[in-house]
């Protein structure tokens, strides 16, 4: 099983910096998306998938209110399902969904979008800060993404008979995605 990325920190060493700051409070609204239109796709799709993802999504945006505590920062996140601070965000939200509700195969194939999406901005944080605590935070989101990404790979091959392709990966990313994923079992 995953560690459990709310552990408790120690204080810390310094402030962020701009960039670390920026990423932090994007990730947040990223975790929310995710828990968001799967929450809204459970609605629509009697799979289990849903459901549990969605969970393992709130203890991610719970993860970063930490950290966002933890650095003083003021929380994004909106309190409504589908309600947004970042307008990049909001419109994401929305095709997601429109996307998402024609079929159940479209549904996982969103699921693989999310992901992809989470997993490509958690390698970038990862680069992008010296930071310990939030590299800590950032590898276990990548460790659930990159599990939730197989899942729907998955269902999504088995359901259409068609092989996942990328959808805004490189194969590489791709792949480099499924190997660190089949580490964790």
């Amino acid at each position: 099983m995953l560690a459990n990325p709310i552990a408790v920190f120690a204080a810390p060493a310094e402030p962020l910096d701009e960039s670390e700051t920026s990423r932090l409070l994007f990730i947040r609204e990223e975790e929310k998306l995710a828990r968001d239109v799967y929450l809204t796709l459970a609605e629509s799709y009697d799979t289990q998938i849903f459901d549990n993802i969605s969970a393992s999504e709130q203890n991610h945006m719970d993860a970063i209110l930490k950290l966002l505590n933890r650095y003083g920062l003021a929380d994004p996140a909106l309190q409504g399902i589908g309600e947004f601070s970042v307008l990049e965000i909001s419109d994401l939200y929305t095709s997601l969904i429109e996307r998402g509700v024609i079929s159940e195969a479209e549904a996982f194939l969103v699921g693989g979008y999310i992901e992809e999406f989470d997993i490509l901005d958690l390698w970038h944080a990862m680069e992008e800060t010296d930071e310990a605590q939030l590299d800590k935070v950032y590898a276990n989101l990548c460790e659930g993404s990159y599990s939730h990404l197989v899942a729907f790979v998955g269902l999504y091959e088995k359901l259409s008979a068609t092989d996942y392709e990328p959808q805004i990966m490189t194969d590489e990313e791709f792949e480099r995605a499924l190997e660190e994923a089949s580490k964790l079992d």
